[in-house]
Parts: structure tokens; C-alpha cells; sequence
């Protein structure tokens, strides 16, 4: 550990992050993509190779997936030499933490998931407390069964109203600290998968004054810090660890993903050793290549490629509001300030058309070829990562008009998010219910029992039950109306959640 806490400039970058300069001293600036031109060396030198994929640069490929991903895409899928491949990575990653305002920056190959486990791993052990925001990802839960920690949570209040979460409270944060004292460690999420962010300076200011460092899981928000327009990012913010998935709004190919951290109250050695843990000794050098060339994009061209995207975002936002039965939810209509909502994250409340967004999801696709970032029971998600055509706008309009069913009264579903997440009470921790022994039950026959899975609506990833949590009523309900309504439902073993499993002892 350096010993040093990182200072920022809440809600300010300490310089124009559009304009290329040097980093660290070095020869090497934001122009450069050291990755990328390491792999089209490779390519150029027409390698003859002995060593795996074992398609060869594509030669050996299966001809549907010659046709699928094209010649080029293999013939870039290649292993640098170690020593080659560790200088370059480390290029890259030099730039991405200096770019976007880190001690050190690591790239990833298995998403902000990974970036997850990797940090949770360097900061806690069996038994520590850690303070985690209950609408996390499925990943942290996931790292909380891999490091055997204690999960205090704090639950985001939910609009009664629109029925979304509104970011963790800095109050709420406060409450739990002082009950808690020995969390040294507080795991946010912002923005959220609608697109909320919360008050990340006051929490930060709140967590460090308790002693605690900040991990922030900032997957829907790699974009943030280029545009004076956009809300406030992680690391502007104060936090002291941020991963960030670079393939949702910035560019890079699916799975790729940052891990940011500041050197001070987390130790930078101990993240690049769980990172080594973590990852994969066999990587997709195109895809870290692919975060290597979205960083060159951000570093160069950053504010206009956002401006061209908001103008898109705001254009199709008045689209959806023009049309009988949407809208678009704003931050207003939540009652936050207009930088606590992100622009290019579009969630459009349908219950007017008289059906559910589940049920539009998937007659989009299957009827107009238009796909939507995600769906609940009331909502649909979409992003706008570039400006959209008129055409894809209208299409998108066209199958809404199309697929409204008529109603005298907007039907009001179930809720769709965040009343179902308060804490139930805790009677293990997730690693010890995870390896207890379990059984499966039936879904109306678990109430009162100890939850020994994961079940988790997707999107948008938010856990309902959770390892060691006694499962109630309310939770098993919502489950049964979301299942039915056509929710699809992650990591539970019976998908159709026919069953769920439980402790035998609990």
C-alpha cells in the first residue's frame, strides 16, 4: 500500500480528459491503443503458429463461424508472447487509469462481474462486515458467498408511485455506519439499470469519515466523465474502487470491462493479485483490444460522440412522450435533481398500451426486429449509446402504435422493482448457506424457510432471494407474478420457479 489517499475534484476532472497528454512521464499518450497495434503486428507478420486457438487465425475454422464473426475477427484472435503481452496490457491499462482518473486500472475479460469478485476478494475475509447497497448485481452477492463476508445492507428507497429505486439515501448510509462500525468497506451502485445515480460525493464523504472505503459498481456508467452534461462519476466522486463495463455505453466488444482503483484505503497490490485469481490465463486479446480502442475514442473524441448521443436520446425521448400511452421517466417525475438521472438510459413506463413491457419486449422482436435493452412489468429499457436514425426511430414508435391493445384504464402491474428488496432477516451468511446442506421445495411452500439460491428477475439483475435470507410471503408473490407474467429468471436452478431451494435445517 502506497499509504496515500487519493484526492478528487468532486464532480470536476482534475483536467480536460478530452485532450491527449502524456502519461506518467512517458512517451506513451492517449493517442496510442498499445493493445490493438501489438495484435495487427501479429497479424501483419503472418505468424505460422504452434500454439493454441486451435483454429489458426481462423484457417481452421468451422466455415459457419468463418461466415458468423469474419476472417478478421480470427485472424486477430491470437496469444502474444507472455513477456509481450504483459508489457502491452500494461500499456493499455496505464492509459485507461490515467484516462479515467485512477492509481491503476486493470482490464477485463469477464465484465464488471469479474471486477466484482476480484475486488471483494482483495478487501475481505470470512466474517468481515461490508456495508452493500441491496440493489447490487448478482455478482456482488456472488463475491459475498466467494469471500465468506458479512452483507449489512442498505436498501435504496423506491418511488411509491413509478416503483424505482431512487440510489441509497446518504441518511440511510450514515444510520447503518454507525450501527456497524467495524465495516471498513461500502459497496454502491450507481447509476443503477434505470439509469439512477446516487449522491455519490455525500456517500463517499459519509464512508470515509467512518473509516470505510467505497467500491462503487459503475457498470452502466464508463461514460460518465466525458460530458459536463452527464452525471457525476464514481471516481470524480471519491471512491476509492469502480468497476465499470466499458462494452454498455462506451464501445468496447460484450464482456470487456475496467476495474478502477485509488490506491489509499485499498490496497492496489492485493486487487491485482485477486484480479490474477479471477480472470482467465487465456484471453480474447480482441476483446481487451476492443477496451483499449474505446479508451483511444473517449480520450479523443469523447465529447462529441456524447453530444451526438444525448441529441439522439433527446429526440427519441420526444418521440415516446408524443405517443397515447408513454412516457418517458424523467428525473423530475422522481423527484431528484436533473444530473441524478443519466439521459442515455431511456426507461419508458408502457402501462398505458395495455400490456405488460415484458410482453412488448417480445413482440417487438419477434414482429418489428426491434430489440430493447430490457424490459419489466411496466417498463421498457433502452439506451442510447449513439444518435439513432429517423428510420429506427420510427420503427420503434410504429410497433408501439401497433402493438397498443385498447383500454379504457391503464391497467397498473405489479410492482417492478425495489419493494420486494428490503432485508429479510439474515439467519446465515450467503457462503454458509451456499454449502449448507439444501432441498428443493415448492415456491408457496418455502415461505418461512432459509433461501439457499440466488433467484434473481433479469434484468435487471437485482437478487430477490438470497443465500441465508428467510424467504416471506411477499417475495414469494412477487416471484410467482413475475414468472408468470414472463420474467425471466436467473440463477435459480427450476427457472420456472416450479421450485426453489431451501436449507434443510432452516
Amino acid at each position: 500500500m502506497s499509504g496515500q489517499v487519493a484526492t478528487a475534484q468532486v464532480g470536476s476532472p482534475a483536467w480536460d480528459r478530452t485532450q491527449p497528454r502524456l502519461v506518467k512521464g512517458s512517451a506513451v499518450d492517449q493517442r496510442c491503443a498499445p493493445l490493438v497495434d501489438a495484435v495487427e503486428r501479429y497479424r501483419r507478420r503472418a505468424t505460422v503458429s504452434f500454439h493454441c486457438p486451435a483454429h489458426r487465425g481462423g484457417q481452421a475454422a468451422d466455415a459457419d463461424l468463418q461466415d458468423l464473426v469474419g476472417e478478421r475477427l480470427l485472424s486477430a484472435d491470437v496469444w502474444l508472447s507472455p513477456a509481450e503481452q504483459h508489457h502491452v496490457l500494461r500499456q493499455a491499462e496505464d492509459l485507461a487509469a490515467d484516462l479515467w482518473g485512477a492509481d491503476r486500472a486493470f482490464l477485463l475479460g469477464n465484465g464488471s462481474s469479474g471486477g466484482n469478485h476480484a475486488a471483494l476478494l482483495a478487501t475481505l475475509g470470512p466474517g468481515d462486515e461490508v456495508v452493500v447497497a441491496r440493489d447490487a448485481h448478482i455478482s456482488t452477492h456472488t463475491a459475498l458467498v466467494m469471500t465468506g463476508a458479512r452483507p449489512v445492507w442498505v436498501t435504496p428507497p423506491v418511488h411509491s408511485a413509478r416503483d424505482l429505486g431512487l440510489g441509497v439515501a446518504p441518511e440511510a448510509l450514515a444510520a447503518v455506519l454507525r450501527a456497524h462500525p467495524a465495516a471498513r468497506l461500502v459497496v454502491l451502485v450507481s447509476p443503477s439499470y434505470t439509469g439512477v445515480c446516487s449522491d455519490l460525493p455525500a456517500l463517499v464523504r459519509i464512508a470515509h469519515d467512518a473509516g470505510a472505503a467505497v467500491l462503487v459498481d459503475e457498470a452502466w456508467g464508463a461514460h460518465l466523465p466525458f460530458h459536463p452534461h452527464l452525471p457525476v462519476d464514481a471516481l470524480s466522486a471519491g471512491a476509492d474502487a469502480v468497476v465499470t463495463s466499458t462494452h454498455k455505453l462506451a464501445g468496447s466488444l460484450s464482456q470487456s470491462a475496467l476495474l478502477l482503483v485509488r490506491a489509499g484505503r485499498i490496497d492496489v497490490d492485493a486487487v491485482a493479485t485477486a484480479v490474477r485469481m479471477t480472470a482467465t490465463t487465456s484471453p480474447l486479446l480482441p476483446m481487451l483490444a476492443s477496451v483499449d480502442s474505446c479508451r483511444r475514442r473517449l480520450a479523443l473524441d469523447g465529447r462529441h460522440l456524447l453530444d451526438r448521443a444525448l441529441a439522439g436520446a433527446a429526440q427519441l425521448r420526444a418521440t415516446l412522450d408524443s405517443l397515447p400511452g408513454t412516457f418517458v421517466v424523467s428525473a423530475d417525475d422522481l423527484g431528484l435533481a436533473p444530473r441524478r438521472m443519466d439521459p442515455l438510459k431511456l426507461v419508458v413506463d408502457v402501462t398505458g398500451l395495455g400490456r405488460t413491457g415484458v410482453a412488448l419486449e417480445r413482440l417487438l422482436r419477434e414482429r418489428h426486429a426491434v430489440a430493447v435493452e430490457g424490459s419489466d412489468l411496466r417498463h421498457l429499457f433502452l439506451v442510447v449509446a449513439d444518435g439513432r436514425g429517423p428510420a429506427d426511430v420510427a420503427r420503434l414508435a410504429d410497433g408501439l402504435r401497433e402493438l397498443t391493445l385498447p383500454v379504457s384504464v391503464p391497467a397498473r402491474p405489479s410492482a417492478s422493482s425495489g419493494h420486494v428488496l428490503a432485508p429479510r432477516p439474515q439467519a446465515r451468511t450467503p457462503r454458509e448457506a451456499y454449502f449448507a446442506r439444501c432441498e428443493a421445495v415448492s415456491l408457496a411452500g418455502s415461505v418461512g424457510r432459509i433461501a439457499a439460491e440466488l433467484v434473481t428477475p433479469y434484468p435487471p439483475g437485482i437478487p430477490v432471494l438470497v443465500p441465508g435470507e428467510v424467504i416471506d410471503a411477499e417475495q414469494v408473490a412477487y416471484l410467482r407474478s413475475a414468472a408468470d407474467a414472463g420474467v425471466h429468471m436467473h440463477g435459480a436452478a427450476d427457472s420456472s420457479l416450479t421450485q426453489v431451494q431451501v436449507l434443510v435445517d432452516g
